[in-house]
């Protein structure tokens, strides 16, 4: 993954979208996963964690939407 040009080795896992309404999850930017976020072809989604949100994009809001790049 890359941030700001750096190179981040992050950890990942495949949700289901069940799985935030089990735990009561809501997003602080953005939004959690939906069930329309499971169809094929739908836009890849990505649900970042709170401390790595801060630790790597600074807690910047604007990080909504945008792509972030596996390499």
């Amino acid at each position: 993954m890359r941030s700001s040009g750096e190179v981040v080795r992050a950890v990942s896992a495949i949700a289901d979208p069940e799985l935030f309404a089990v735990f009561g999850a809501t997003a602080v930017a953005g939004w959690v996963l939906e069930p329309a976020d499971n169809h094929p072809g739908h836009n890849h989604v990505v649900v970042l964690t709170n401390r790595f949100w801060h630790r790597q994009f600074g807690a910047d809001r604007s990080i909504v939407g945008r792509t972030i790049a596996n390499t």
